[in-house]
């Protein structure tokens, strides 16, 4: 037998009726991407996104507007916005999970987690 069953639904009703009869999974691909396409049409700075639930995503944002020579402890982008840096790009270059001495400038490509409200908040803040 099949041990892990993926359906594909096109919309919520089609997914809950594949649900009920034994999909152990089901994907929205067209919805997802919708999604996506939508994002990224309304930000400029959002890059790529990764949900990973309904409250809480991995957002790669572009920086526009950089803070200056201060560092990420000098910023305390944790307690203004409730978000953190997991990974800096500039360039080729690339640190993960950055130490407090990090500098954002701009052009720098980020990759921040956090509650959805918040990365709202934080990308308004390097967008130009």
């Amino acid at each position: 037998g099949i041990d892990y069953i993926v359906a594909k639904a096109i919309n919520s009703m089609h997914g809950k009726v594949l649900e009920k009869i034994g999909a152990d999974r089901v994907v929205y691909p067209e919805m997802e991407m919708g999604e996506r396409i939508a994002n990224s049409l309304v930000s400029k700075s959002l890059l790529d996104y990764i949900e990973l639930t309904p409250e809480v995503s991995i957002r790669e944002i572009l920086v526009e507007r950089g803070f200056g020579e201060k560092s990420l402890s000098e910023l305390g982008l944790r307690g203004r916005f409730h978000v953190t840096i997991v990974l800096i790009k500039r360039n080729d270059e690339i640190s993960i999970t950055p130490g407090g001495d990090a500098c954002i400038k701009a052009g720098d490509v980020l990759f921040v987690i956090g509650r959805n409200g918040d990365l709202d908040r934080f990308e308004q803040q390097v967008s130009g």
